[in-house]
């Protein structure tokens, strides 16, 4: 599952928002946010392409990726260099620091197709990189569930005529696969078949 990179300029960026919150340095809370670059297109395939039987083998689907972020204070250190060489290794001491802001920090990935006519969310993938989960232990890290009860929630009240979400049994991002599927049903999903879990979306 690699990212699809699309050429657009970062303003087709088109939506914006909290999703969340991540515990991270120190067990701190810092905001989860997502932004997506969303578009509509038009798909042909045979059944057998998607990982759920598809009704219509053709028609308009909305293509989603999304970076999750968060955003981290912004500071620009100067340094005092030593006029001669430390001992211990050090080669200067910080004089100064300016702090310009928030930037974006990306800690993650996320992409779904919502396929119009079958009503249909298929979330193909929700992952943090490894050092903002909590816990290299899928089914112990709050971090990871964070994301992708928050991903959900952005895609369902995106697409609010969805009546169900669909993704894989297995996700190389997530290992062991068993691991993985527990964590699924977790979040309330559950096999539909060798290829796909599975839920209803509540209204």
């Amino acid at each position: 599952m690699t990212e699809r990179e699309h050429p657009h300029h970062p303003d087709s960026w088109t939506a914006d928002e909290q999703i969340g919150t991540l515990r991270l340095w120190r067990d701190e809370p810092y905001g989860l946010r997502l932004t997506a670059f969303i578009q509509d297109e038009i798909y042909r395939q045979a059944r057998s392409e998607e990982i759920v039987p598809l009704r219509q083998q053709q028609g308009v689907r909305t293509y989603l990726q999304a970076k999750p972020y968060v955003l981290v204070p912004d500071i620009t250190l100067g340094v005092q260099l030593s006029p001669r060489p430390d001992p211990h290794g050090a080669i200067g001491e910080v004089a100064s620091s300016t702090w310009e802001g928030m930037r974006h920090e990306v800690v993650g990935q996320a992409q779904a197709w919502f396929y119009i006519e079958d009503r249909t969310i298929v979330l193909w993938e929700a992952y943090l990189l490894t050092r903002y989960r909590s816990s290299p232990n899928l089914l112990e890290d709050g971090n990871t569930a964070a994301l992708w009860e928050g991903f959900e929630r952005f895609l369902t009240d995106r697409f609010p005529q969805a009546r169900q979400i669909v993704t894989t049994p297995a996700d190389p991002e997530y290992e062991p696969a068993d691991a993985y599927r527990v964590f699924l049903r977790r979040l309330g999903y559950e096999r539909l078949s060798e290829r796909a879990f599975g839920k209803e979306r509540r209204e």
